[in-house]
C-alpha cells in the first residue's frame, strides 16, 4: 500500500464513501464538498531547528542513544543545519530526490470515472502538489513525517521538532503528542500575557491557532506542555526502521 492510500485510505473499522454520508476521519468523501479548503498556515520562529553551538553536538553519544527524545531531537536540528549550510546534501535532497519522488502524478484505479473525478478536485482543492513537495522534503531530511487531517478536510504536516511519539499505537498508527507549551510562550513573547488571556476570554484563541491542530488550542488555554492530538486524524510516515522503535534516523546520522 502506498503512502498515499494511507494517508487518505481505507482501514477495515472505517465505511465507504457509498455507504454513508456523513463518513469518518480519513475517508475522501469530503471530496463532494465543493466548498474551498481552508489553506491556513503557521509560520513558526525560523531558529526552531537551531540552539547552541555544533561544538556541542557528540555524535556517538547522540547515536548511541538515538531513541532518547532530547537525541531525536538533536539529530533533527543537524539535519535543519546541514541541509542549510552543505551544498551537497541540500542538493540530494532539494534537487535530487524530492523533484523525483514529486514528478509521476498519481494514478487512481477504479472503474467509476465519477468518484475518481471527485477525488482528484478534492486534492487540487487542498493543494496535493504542494503538500507532496513538502511531505517528501521533511521525509529525506528528518525520516519522520507527521500528518494532520484538520476538521476542514485540509491536511497539514507538523513541525517535528514539537512531537513527539507516545508509548503506544492505535490501529498501527502511533500516538502523537504536541508540546503547545512552546506556543503558549511563543504567544506570550509575542503578544503578552495580558493578551494571551484575553484571548482565551473573549473566544478567540481557537481561530489564533486555527493553523495547529484544535487540541493544541485547548493545550494552550489549560496550559498543558503536551497534548495528545486525536489518533483518529495523524499519520506518521518513516524511513526504515526497526518496528520496535520509535523513531527513524534521518540520514544525517550516517555523515
Amino acid at each position: 500500500m502506498s503512502w498515499i492510500d494511507r494517508l487518505f485510505g481505507s482501514r477495515k473499522s472505517e465505511v465507504t464513501l457509498a455507504e454513508h454520508n456523513a463518513p469518518p476521519v480519513k475517508t475522501l468523501a469530503v471530496a463532494a464538498d465543493n466548498e474551498k479548503l481552508d489553506i491556513t498556515h503557521a509560520y513558526l520562529n525560523n531558529t526552531i531547528g537551531r540552539t547552541g553551538c555544533l561544538k556541542g553536538y557528540d555524535y556517538d553519544a547522540i547515536l548511541f542513544d538515538k531513541q532518547n527524545y532530547e537525541n531525536v531531537l538533536k539529530l533533527f536540528r543537524l539535519s535543519d543545519y546541514y541541509t542549510d549550510a552543505d551544498e551537497i546534501i541540500r542538493g540530494i535532497i532539494k534537487e535530487a530526490y524530492v523533484p523525483f519522488a514529486c514528478a509521476d502524478k498519481w494514478r487512481l484505479s477504479g472503474a467509476d470515472e465519477k468518484i475518481k473525478q471527485r477525488y482528484e478536485d478534492y486534492y487540487e482543492r487542498i493543494d496535493l502538489k504542494s503538500f507532496m513537495e513538502s511531505f517528501f522534503l521533511q521525509y529525506f531530511k528528518y525520516a519522520n513525517v507527521y500528518t494532520y487531517r484538520m476538521p476542514s478536510g485540509r491536511l497539514t504536516t507538523l513541525p517535528v521538532h514539537y512531537i513527539r511519539i507516545a508509548n503506544l499505537a492505535v490501529n498501527g498508527e502511533p500516538v502523537l503528542e504536541f508540546k503547545c507549551g512552546e506556543i503558549r510562550r511563543s504567544m506570550i513573547q509575542t503578544y503578552g500575557e495580558a493578551a494571551l488571556q484575553q484571548f482565551i476570554d473573549d473566544g478567540t484563541l481557537e481561530s489564533r491557532l486555527a493553523a495547529f491542530p484544535p487540541e493544541v488550542a485547548v493545550g494552550v488555554e489549560k496550559r498543558y506542555e503536551w497534548v495528545e492530538l486525536n489518533p483518529k486524524n495523524t499519520y506518521t510516515a518513516q524511513d526504515s526502521k526497526e518496528e520496535w522503535v520509535k523513531y527513524a534516523t534521518p540520514f544525517i546520522g550516517a555523515c
